[in-house]
């Protein structure tokens, strides 16, 4: 590899960054680069040149500051030009990015004028010098506005290029020549750069221009009153709301003034409001019209709205209102749905068929994760529509807006019904009286002096007694006690008496300062002084418990689990909690617990037994209709008795109702009509229909072939805590619905009169089939049945599951007949006399009649339905009410205060609190509280998180984002700070003060806070320039430096003992967010349980540890939302003991005074650095981290040092340096073992932490027989068997033999045996004395010696010695008589001999010849030829074979007749038939017509037979053409059209990586046993090659280089392909599949068959779009090669392939009987496309061939 390249990931700039600053020191270590360093430097390679000049030895920046002379300077400028001529700032784009940043800063192109004239007055440069330098120059300057536009104009001065060419006489003076060519080109350059700076000044004026027409339009509107009543607006969006263009009148909220009446505040409220949640959905819509018209690529997210394409309904829930729909999307398999914000419950969603020019809206009422990965299902409401059945159908785009408005629903729903007199708290809320006040329940009790209350809770040791607490004027509170008496502060002791006295209490606290501390202290005195605000007399209504409102769910229950402590007459109503304990004080638990307490009147328990009953019924009303659309065919009395076909002005459907009942007996007529019997008939309707156009049911979907952007498939992913949380706040579990739903008794349920509705006898019979064999089954009566009829059972089972599958089948296809016209056929009279085909399009009209009737009698009951509810809903409000009263405390989210606000108004609470209250938008605020509020506590820190909009110009420009809280405060309401802070460690407190708070006091407690260890600082900033991601259409921004850094810093203090729990990261954008959830589980799974959240989530929130990311840097220095006070402030302050900050802070205070006062505040303490500086624990030895890289340095969370701590063991510890486990408890230690094993002192060979176990080293040992052997050291020689050969005397023969020394000599001798047989040869076996010692059963089996006696010619004998010699087989060559000459055994006699030698021989009678054998006369009866040559007497030539007899009366020659055939052509007949007359044998003279026929056969080709052999064109022969059909295995069959396709003959395709298969492509293959081959650096298979591989594709790209130096195309693990993005652009461009192929980052697969690249996304869509119903390998979609190659990302699709193919060869090709299932396999594996009848067929037993009749056959 070059130096200075990059071997991996060149978007991970810094990591190149630190190897070329490794490789920059090494290479100029210790040299000071003055000009002829620089001049070395210049040769390098361009990426060398970019890592040194960016470096800290070069220090280019002070070499610029501290001005170069003109040397210098073009050598500088030369190695700018060759960066930027390179390919280096594309390989090394953070360090260019530097670069940039220190020519902005510098003033290099200022002091460039000067040089030069020095330079040329002083003669210093050549004139080829010159010219080059000029040269550079207008490389370097047209690069640099290229790349960096509006850096380029702020560095280089505006009049820089017109000094240089007016230095063009000074030069000439001086002698110099400069092309004028050079000038033209630097006055281009001049014009080029005017033009950028006009173009960027005129953006900038456009913008602000926009600004100040938009503030003009929104002054304009404020002074305006309002068109039209808010009160009558829909709060659902109209069409004319999401179709508007210009500007919506809107004004902008009053907050430094009050408002002038109650109307004109709530009109801004509402206003303001409904438009932040109608924005992003016509914003998002009225683009994708505007992508549409453009013809441009659609995304699938447009903004903040995304798009689901093939959206289909398929079921409605009658009870919950709600439909499911599902969504026809691959994509939405590969997302997170447990980690996806997508389609929550209540997101905003608007289904459109016509782009948006017509559409309906809706909400998410559930979402199923898992019911969204498998089928894309989810249940939605729609919103005001009423006929939603004729909106139903079809396929719709989704559009998906990412607010939630459920909320946004019921606060402006409450703001509709708030009027001038039901106000609460009006002049207050109108801002005109803001000044402190008593409650009014205080201002009665001051009257009477009984404004006493007991602060008892108080007494601590250190504080005042309790008894003297009991008694206090809470009015003198200031007067009669000091803040030490309470154990408070002077701050919170302020804010606690506001809270117990100003009816509007406002406590401000900075972070930490204890806010939730202060609103629990006083919500305990109000409680325990309840009877005075509460009081029963005559001047004050009992009114109901404390209202305490939060923002979030999180906030809420923590607040509640506070107020636990103190009393337990909670009550939480809303979403759910996450805490078991608040759980147990939810409103449904209070229901279960209180429910019998509560008296229900007589009219409330009617409405709810009233309303069950219709539960029941709509229930049962929308079974049936399931059934009949679905599962049932209708029966005949159902139609009859309900008169459901009587429901319109004709008569026709009743009338041939009528006709249908009249001509057939019994019941089940229906059934018989429609052929629900005959499997063969509904195959046959299945097919008629099949081959029109076919309405897909609602549940098949076809994936959209929309072209959608390569960036659509990045899903954000998102804490699966912080999406629970979400959800949780969406979800309102009341439980009301349970108890209805339990409250219907289930056999109410069932419907009455089933079998109206069943299939066919056929089904029921198949269930009394299975019915009796379980009974036999269960009672062991297996006896009582036969065999064959327990088989002819099980067929029929079988037959009766086929018959209602294709009945289901035919059901789900009924809504394309109800299409047809079928009025013509209900006037035939005879309604048997109709096809199968046309009775099931009358039943199709019947069905849909029932259903339409049906589905108005459903809508009417729902209609009673909803009107019931409603009132049971009002009882058991009242019933809730009268629970929720008993209670001290109703604690409540914002969402539920507007969700449940009728309850909330039942309860009327006098006190309401509100924690979180500056988060909280002012509209629900104002929901929160009811005409009976008497008191308003507001909590909160309005210098923190103001409240979040979904639209943020209704935040910037109209104060949508200015809470209450605010407002108050703006208009002077009076407020209790808290300054003391009681959570971070001064340093980290100093951030924020004076920057942010002016004075913020520290509690003692955090002065005590300990070191974080393994930290030289407990609070530091590291800064650095590595640039964000920029994405041009992203809405957030990521900087991977940032990201490493954060996670590598996480698992580092993990090493140093801190918990997951106590370290959390925080960052500022989302997108940094997704960034660090792939990251950490792609290469940080430790830090599972590390929290990783935005600032704007952990708001009220701490802990121990933060570690913050701010992710902003960039060249102009841009910094967002960074610049936002509140945000700055939040993110500071979350941290207790440690916090450790990652960014770009020279952009930071260059845009912000904040982070100009923070940036002193860290410098004064030297916590701000370019690395973050550890100390080992063990060593102290500090070591920098600057990049993510550096952590390999302390990798166990120590340093590079060696740990060197003595083990038990007695080695020591040679690991490197760790924190973990300093004890090495833990630790095994990897030295070799040095213990002894035995008494020999034989050392153990293992490593130190296994068990030594036995001595196994081989050593001599003496045996007790006197032998020595070699044995395992722990072996007993006494137990050791004795291999030693010895000499041993064998007790049956006497001989002396060899045997091992412990084993017997018994039956071993192996000596010859040495007796002299009869013949005279030895015996051929070995001793054996004891088995047949007199060889009277030994035979002799070696050869005869003897010559053969009964031979003439002394031959020897061939035989074995024991046999008979016999006749003498000898061969030798004798001359027959013939003459011919033969070899023949010697015994044979020659004169019997026939010569067997073959020659050709005339045959007399018919003079053809015959090859025969020698002693052969052949006969004409022996004759072989095929045509006789005798002419017969009719004189034609006999037809016959020359063997057989001849006459003309078998003449079947044909002749032509005078007579003309029906078929119009001339009659033939045969000449043995010539006297018969052509009226009497016609019939049989057509079948002899000898024209061709010329017919066009089904599969495509001509008939070439004879009219009469195809029955003058109705039947025809089977066709003798080429089949051409593609075979499972992907060959072509060469046989004949008409025939089967026998087993195919051609190679086999299988083969991987190791071999491949040899057989015959008809045989089963051998699997390959050999290792998985498909293994790369991230997966690895550990199964045999033939396997299923285990492991999935690698996604990751592909780091190889190509021939050409660029990066390979392809993935990691693939094969690489040769084509280069680069290189041959064009080439990959050329073949569009999805549209991904011009990507930037787009990658391509390489096929081995056909060599041909496919991208990878979409060669993944065309292997998955294979039919599951076939079976044969996917082939190129370029070449229509088939694929068979084990391409390691498609290998487990091809195996799959091969193993249906297996399974069809075994199915097919080895049976010995072909059923009917086998030939429908067959069909279908052949892609054929032609229908077969049963009836058409004739099956073969034993041949496995098929013959079809009538001219079907397999196309």
């Amino acid at each position: 590899m070059k130096r200075g390249t990059l071997s991996k990931d060149s978007s991970s700039t810094y990591r190149g960054r630190g190897r070329g600053m490794r490789s920059a020191r090494n290479h100029y270590q210790g040299r000071r680069f003055e000009l002829e360093g620089l001049k070395t430097l210049k040769d390098e390679d361009p990426s060398i040149i970019l890592q040194s000049l960016t470096s800290k030895m070069i220090n280019l920046e002070k070499i610029l500051q501290e001005g170069a002379d003109i040397d210098c300077f073009g050598l500088i400028l030369k190695m700018f030009v060759r960066i930027s001529e390179s390919k280096a700032p594309d390989l090394l784009p953070n360090l260019f990015f530097h670069l940039l940043m220190i020519v902005k800063r510098s003033s290099i192109f200022k002091s460039f004028t000067g040089t030069l004239t020095q330079a040329a007055v002083a003669k210093k440069l050549e004139n080829a010098s010159l010219l080059e330098l000029h040269q550079d120059l207008v490389n370097f300057s047209n690069f640099f506005l290229n790349k960096a536009p509006s850096s380029a104009c702020e560095s280089i001065p505006e009049c820089f290029f017109e000094t240089v060419i007016q230095l063009k006489m000074i030069l000439q003076i001086n002698g110099y020549n400069i092309p004028s060519t050079i000038y033209d080109d630097i006055r281009q350059l001049n014009v080029r750069f005017k033009d950028a700076r006009i173009r960027l000044i005129g953006l900038n004026e456009v913008e602000g221009k926009n600004k100040l027409r938009r503030l003009a339009k929104i002054g304009e509107l404020s002074s305006m009153q309002p068109p039209d009543d808010f009160r009558e607006y829909s709060v659902i969006p109209t069409t004319e709301d999401l179709m508007a263009t210009d500007l919506q009148f809107i004004r902008p909220a009053i907050v430094d003034a009050p408002y002038k009446s109650v109307d004109d505040y709530l009109d801004i409220q509402f206003r303001l409001l409904r438009e932040d949640f109608i924005f992003p959905l016509r914003a998002g819509i009225q683009k994708y019209i505007d992508l549409k018209s453009q013809k441009k690529v659609l995304r699938s997210k447009i903004d903040d709205m995304r798009l689901y394409f093939g959206v289909k309904f398929i079921d409605y829930n009658v009870l919950q209102g709600t439909h499911t729909i599902c969504i026809a999307n691959d994509r939405l398999k590969k997302i997170a749905w447990e980690n996806s914000k997508r389609l929550l419950p209540g997101s905003l969603l608007c289904l459109s068929k016509d782009d948006f020019k017509t559409f309906l809206l809706a909400t998410v009422a559930k979402r199923d994760p898992e019911l969204l990965t498998k089928e894309g299902a989810i249940d939605i409401r729609l919103e005001n529509v009423t006929n939603f059945k004729s909106h139903m159908t079809g396929s719709f785009i989704l559009a998906e807006s990412s607010v939630y408005f459920e909320v946004y629903r019921n606060v402006l729903r409450v703001l509709q019904q708030i009027r001038d007199d039901n106000l609460p708290m009006k002049e207050l809320v109108l801002g005109k009286e803001v000044e402190e006040e008593l409650p009014l329940y205080l201002h009665s009790l001051k009257e009477m002096s009984y404004t006493y209350y007991d602060l008892s809770m108080f007494s601590t040791r250190d504080s005042m007694s309790a008894e003297l607490l009991k008694d206090v004027d809470i009015l003198k509170l200031d007067q009669v006690l000091i803040p030490e008496n309470l154990g408070l502060d002077l701050s919170q002791f302020q804010a606690l008496k506001a809270a117990l006295t100003q009816k509007l209490a406002i406590i401000h606290g900075p972070p930490g300062t204890g806010k939730t501390f202060i609103g629990l202290k006083a919500l305990e005195v109000l409680l325990v002084n309840k009877e005075v605000w509460e009081s029963k007399n005559i001047f004050v209504n009992t009114t109901g418990p404390i209202l305490i409102v939060c923002y979030t769910n999180h906030a809420l229950d923590q607040f509640v689990e506070g107020a636990l402590k103190f009393t337990g007459r909670i009550v939480r109503i809303g979403g759910r909690s996450k805490s078991e304990v608040v759980n147990r004080c939810s409103l449904f638990e209070l229901r279960k617990k209180h429910r019998g307490d509560v008296f229900r009147s007589n009219n409330h328990s009617a409405k709810r037994y009233e309303l069950r009953d219709i539960t029941r019924r709509l229930i049962e009303k929308d079974a049936v209709i399931h059934l009949i659309q679905r599962k049932v065919v209708i029966h005949e009395q159902f139609l009859w008795r309900n008169e459901f076909l009587a429901n319109d002005n004709s008569s026709l459907d009743e009338d041939f109702l009528q006709n249908l009942l009249s001509r057939s007996k019994g019941s089940g007529i229906i059934s018989s009509w429609l052929g629900l019997h005959s499997f063969n008939l509904l195959f046959s309707v299945l097919n008629a229909i099949a081959t029109k156009p076919v309405f897909l049911p609602a549940s098949d979907f076809k994936p959209s072939k929309l072209k959608l952007s390569q960036r659509d498939e990045e899903e954000e992913e998102y804490d699966k805590e912080e999406v629970e949380e979400l959800e949780r706040s969406r979800v309102f579990e009341d439980g009301k619905q349970a108890d209805l739903n339990h409250s219907v008794d289930p056999q109410y349920l069932k419907i009455d009169n089933m079998e109206e509705f069943s299939y066919s006898d056929v089904v029921w019979s198949q269930e009394r089939n299975r019915m009796d064999i379980e009974y036999w089954k269960d009672y062991g009566n297996q006896n009582e049945i036969s065999i064959w009829q327990k088989e002819s059972l099980t067929r029929n089972i079988q037959s009766a599951e086929k018959t209602e599958e294709l009945i289901l089948k035919l059901l789900a296809l009924l809504p394309s007949l109800q299409k047809e016209n079928t009025e013509l056929l209900m006037n035939f009279k005879n309604p048997w006399s109709l096809n199968m085909y046309q009775r099931w399009l009358v039943y199709a009209r019947w069905q849909q009649k029932v259903v339409r009737r049906l589905a108005d009698e459903r809508e009417a009951l729902e209609e009673e339905y909803r009107t019931l509810k409603d009132e049971v809903d009002d009882f058991a409000t009242e019933e809730d009410a009268s629970y929720c009263k008993m209670m001290d405390i109703v604690a409540a989210t914002t969402s539920g205060c507007a969700k449940y606000d009728k309850l909330i108004r039942h309860l009327s609470p006098k006190i309401v609190m509100m924690e979180e209250a500056a988060e909280i938008l002012e509209a629900h605020t104002l929901v929160s509280m009811t005409s009976a509020c008497e008191q308003l506590i507001l909590i909160g820190d309005h210098q923190q998180l103001r409240p979040t909009t979904a639209v943020y110009h209704l935040a910037k420009d109209y104060n949508l984002d200015v809470s209450f809280f605010e407002r108050m405060i703006r208009l002077g309401a009076p407020k209790s700070s808290l300054t003391v802070q009681h959570r971070m460690r001064p340093d980290i407190a100093r951030l924020i003060v004076p920057s942010i708070y002016p004075s913020l006091e520290n509690h003692p407690s955090v002065l005590d806070y300990p070191n974080i260890k393994g930290m030289k600082h407990n609070v530091f900033f590291l800064t650095h320039s590595v640039p964000e991601t920029e994405e041009t259409e992203a809405q957030s921004h990521l900087n991977p430096y940032e990201a490493e850094i954060a996670l590598g810093l996480s698992r580092y203090l993990i090493q140093q003992g801190y918990l997951p729990n106590q370290i959390t990261i925080l960052t500022t954008y989302s997108g940094q967010l997704h960034f660090l959830m792939q990251l950490r589980k792609r290469s940080f799974e430790s830090l599972a349980k590390v929290r990783i959240t935005v600032v704007d989530n952990f708001q009220g929130e701490e802990n121990d540890i933060i570690v913050l990311s701010l992710v902003r840097s960039n060249v102009d220095s841009k910094i967002g939302f960074l610049a936002i006070e509140n945000r700055i402030c939040v993110a500071l302050s979350r941290a207790k003991h440690g916090l450790y900050i990652i960014g770009n802070m020279d952009s930071l205070d260059t845009k912000s005074k904040i982070w100009q006062s923070i940036r002193t505040s860290l410098n004064d303490k030297n916590q701000i650095g370019n690395g973050f500086e550890l100390i080992c624990q063990v060593h102290g030895t500090i070591t920098t981290i600057e990049k993510g890289d550096d952590f390999i340095k302390v990798i166990e969370g120590g340093c590079m040092e060696k740990c060197n701590t003595p083990l038990s063991c007695g080695h020591i510890c040679t690991g490197v340096c760790h924190v973990i486990d300093r004890e090495h408890e833990k630790k095994q230690c990897t030295m070799k073992c040095e213990r002894f094993l035995c008494s020999h002192n034989h050392k153990c060979d293992k490593i130190c932490f296994e068990e030594c176990g036995k001595c196994f080293v081989k050593v001599e040992k003496s045996l007790p027989c006197g032998h020595s052997a070699t044995m395992k050291c722990h072996v007993d020689p006494n137990l050791y068997i004795c291999k030693e050969i010895v000499d041993k005397i064998i007790p049956d023969c006497g001989h002396v033999g060899k045997v091992r020394c412990s084993a017997k000599p018994e039956g071993c001798c192996e000596r010859p045996c040495d007796f002299r047989l009869d013949c005279g040869h030895s015996c051929p076996k070995t001793c054996h004395p004891s088995e047949d010692p007199d060889h009277v059963k030994v035979v002799c089996m070696k050869p005869c010696e003897r010559k053969n006696n009964h031979c003439k010619r002394n031959h020897p004998c061939r035989r074995v010695c024991s046999e008979e010699c016999g006749s003498c087989t000898e061969t030798i060559l004798f001359e027959l008589s013939c003459g011919h000459k033969t070899k023949i055994p010697c015994g044979k006699n020659i004169d019997a001999y026939k010569c067997p030698v073959k020659v050709k021989k005339t045959i007399e009678e018919c003079k053809h010849t015959l090859e025969v054998s020698c002693h052969i006369t052949p006969g004409k009866d022996e004759c072989k030829a095929k045509k006789c040559t005798t002419i017969l007497e009719c004189g034609h030539n006999c037809k016959k074979d020359c063997k057989s007899p001849c006459s003309a009366s078998d003449c079947n020659e044909l002749i032509s007749l005078s007579d003309i055939l029906p078929c119009g052509h001339n009659a033939y007949t045969y000449c043995k038939n010539r006297n018969d007359s052509v009226d009497e044998s016609l019939e049989h003279l057509l079948t002899l017509c000898q024209e061709p026929c010329l017919g066009l056969l089904s599969c495509g080709h001509t008939c070439f037979g004879k009219c009469g052999q195809c029955f003058q064109g109705r039947l025809h022969l089977q066709c003798n053409e080429k089949c051409g059909r593609q075979l499972v295995c992907g060959h072509i069959c060469e046989e004949s059209c008409s025939a089967t396709c026998p087993p195919c003959k051609g190679s086999c395709l299988v083969r991987c990586p190791h071999s491949r298969c040899k057989n015959k492509c008809s045989h089963i293959c051998a699997p390959c046993l050999e290792p998985c081959a498909w293994n790369c650096i991230h997966k690895k298979c550990n199964l045999k090659c033939g396997d299923m591989c285990e492991r999935g594709p690698c996604d990751e790209p592909c780091q190889e280089s190509l021939s050409c130096n660029h990066l390979c195309i392809g993935l990691c693990g693939e094969i690489c392909p040769k084509q280069c993005r680069i290189c041959n652009k064009a080439e990959i461009e050329e073949f569009v599949l999805l549209g991904n192929e011009t990507d930037a980052d787009a990658r391509f697969v390489c096929l081995p068959d056909c060599g041909h690249v496919i991208e990878v996304e979409a060669m993944d869509y065309w292997m998955k779009s294979v039919s599951k119903d076939l079976v044969g390998l996917q082939r190129c979609p370029r070449c229509n090669t088939p694929i068979s190659s084990f391409i390691g990302r498609y290998g487990n699709v091809i195996r799959q392939t091969f193993r249906d193919t297996e399974e069809v060869k075994t199915q097919f090709y080895t049976a010995k009987d072909v059923s009917a299932e086998l030939v429908e396999t067959h069909m279908r594996v052949c892609r054929c496309e032609a229908m077969v009848d049963e009836d058409d067929l004739i099956m073969r037993s034993g041949t496995g061939k098929i013959i079809f009749l009538l001219g079907k056959g397999l196309k």
